[in-house]
């Protein structure tokens, strides 16, 4: 087969995924297709534009025969941490999870897309049928031993997810490694809440599944809404997904057939997302806020969602004051860590007001005002 020189068309061959693997990166693929400036496709025949490798198989590219093979400017190898290795090629940094964020992909994408060969300059080099089957990583990403290099590789730019691809020339044909926010901080466009966000404004409607957990349900963005007969809490397996979540485009009439055959109902899309980042933060405040910023709750979420009923007493403090996060804590004695998962998911749904300068109204809670709030968390269901 020759290669492939349809300046609009870039093939990727994947390797070292499973099926369920490459399937789920063929759905984020799909979401990501309004964004791209060309059209990518994922291929498996022996010659491709570019060659999308797990990091699991980093180790084994000098030693494999069908990774030796590989033309060293056409792999991009996934990477899980930040350090110095040298391995060629260009890089996407995927942080903590398995899956990358939409707007980060489409970056990547656009920008590797440019350095695609042209056909006075490519190479064809066949790549033989038989790849490397994937396996389980390592729980820690380790290295038997640096991997040596043929030539000098080209300088590496480092490539933020929000900066502009203008930025680099078109005609440079340079390894891209793509940067993900610290992992000390939570970044909404990760994983199943950045799917949501990403397809926030779009009027297409999408089916997510979830095999491990066998759960389905469906959003309707057009209407702020998603369909699931299941308690919200039962959803937690889609919040936390990985590589088994499965994200399939419908079109509005598919979802209202499915609708009415399944009786599914309607709940209110704000509720998914604030469970979403309540469960996904785990302990760690959303970027972009800076230490100090002087935060106020407009109002209060929906008591009743999960996770809530424990922290009125957060919600009524943040909502009489406008101070930092840290004053919260020192005031109120929440651990730190569950203000920052109820601040990022009140800030998802837009109840967080920002000021310029602090507005205390009332001081540290005392016991009578602490048995008040608990009181009222136990009319509302909190057994505690």
């Amino acid at each position: 087969m020759e290669y492939d020189f349809d300046s609009n068309v870039v093939t990727l061959r994947l390797l070292g995924f499973s099926d369920p693997e490459k399937a789920r990166f063929s759905s984020i693929l799909t979401l990501a297709e309004r964004g791209l400036k060309k059209k990518w496709t994922v291929i498996s025949h022996i010659n491709a534009d570019f060659f999308l490798i797990k990091e699991h198989l980093i180790a084994q590219m000098d030693v494999h025969e069908v990774l030796k093979s590989l033309p060293r400017q056409r792999c991009i190898f996934i990477r899980h941490k930040h350090d110095n290795l040298d391995i060629g090629g260009h890089q996407i940094h995927w942080g903590e999870g398995e899956v990358p964020s939409l707007r980060m992909l489409v970056e990547f994408l656009n920008q590797t897309g440019e350095t695609k060969s042209n056909p006075a300059n490519a190479q064809s080099q066949a790549v033989p049928l038989s790849e490397p089957q994937p396996t389980t990583p390592p729980s820690t990403s380790s290295y038997a031993q640096p991997v040596p290099q043929a030539a000098p590789a080209a300088p590496k730019q480092t490539f933020s997810y929000n900066q502009s691809a203008a930025a680099v020339s078109d005609n440079q044909a340079k390894p891209i490694i793509i940067v993900s926010a610290a992992t000390e901080f939570f970044d909404p466009e990760q994983g199943f809440l950045g799917h949501l966000l990403a397809q926030a404004n779009s009027p297409r409607a999408f089916k997510l599944a979830n095999q491990h957990a066998d759960l389905v349900l469906y959003v309707d963005s057009a209407q702020n809404r998603y369909y699931s007969n299941v308690k919200l809490e039962q959803l937690k397996p889609f919040c936390l997904a990985g590589t088994e979540l499965q994200i399939t485009a419908l079109m509005t009439q598919q979802l209202q057939t499915i609708i009415a055959e399944q009786a599914l109902k309607p709940h209110p899309m704000s509720n998914l997302l604030w469970y979403a980042t309540f469960t996904s933060s785990r302990g760690r405040v959303i970027k972009g806020y800076q230490k100090g910023d002087i935060v106020h709750l407009k109002r209060w979420p929906d008591v009743n969602l999960p996770g809530c009923r424990q922290l009125i007493r957060l919600a009524a403090y943040m909502q009489s004051n406008a101070v930092d996060l840290d004053t919260v804590h020192a005031n109120t004695k929440i651990p730190i860590n569950q203000i920052y998962d109820f601040y990022n998911a009140c800030k998802i749904i837009q109840l967080i007001g920002h000021s310029q300068t602090k507005d205390v109204h009332e001081k540290e809670l005392d016991t009578e005002q602490k048995q008040l709030y608990a009181r009222i968390g136990r009319r509302l269901g909190n057994p505690s």
